[in-house]
């Protein structure tokens, strides 16, 4: 399976990426929206990890846009949003939701990998 993490922290880049690769996932990292189109252009995700508030003007919602609505993107099967901002994470969850993509929309719990790892394998068969 392969997993886009999009996020401008580095610390939770860096913990999704090390919980997710233990589980046995391959991810990739995105920091920016630019950073996000360059890897959605050359890979269909099985999941994206998104963050709204990207940093340097960018966000989470613009990306989910440009995505859905330009072919040479490959929208991702499932659709994690990850954001503190809740409006935010709403608008992304809806635009994923209204072309049918699986979408889970809580913050990720950083203190029990075993259930986080639990949730994106549910996630990924549908079942959330």
């Amino acid at each position: 399976m392969n997993i886009l993490i999009i996020d401008d922290e580095e610390y939770r880049q860096k913990w999704l990426t090390d919980v997710l690769e233990k589980a046995g996932f391959v991810t990739r990292s995105a920091l920016n929206a630019a950073q996000a189109l360059d890897q959605m252009q050359a890979t269909k995700f099985d999941l994206a990890f998104f963050d709204h508030d990207l940093g340097n003007g960018d966000n989470g919602s613009q990306l989910a846009t440009i995505v859905l609505t330009h072919k040479k993107y490959k929208c991702p099967t499932a659709v994690w949003v990850h954001s503190q901002n809740w409006p935010g994470a709403r608008n992304i969850a809806s635009k994923f939701k209204s072309v049918r993509v699986c979408v889970q929309s809580i913050d990720v719990c950083m203190s029990s990998p075993e259930s986080f790892i639990s949730a994106v394998k549910a996630l990924l068969k549908g079942e959330l």
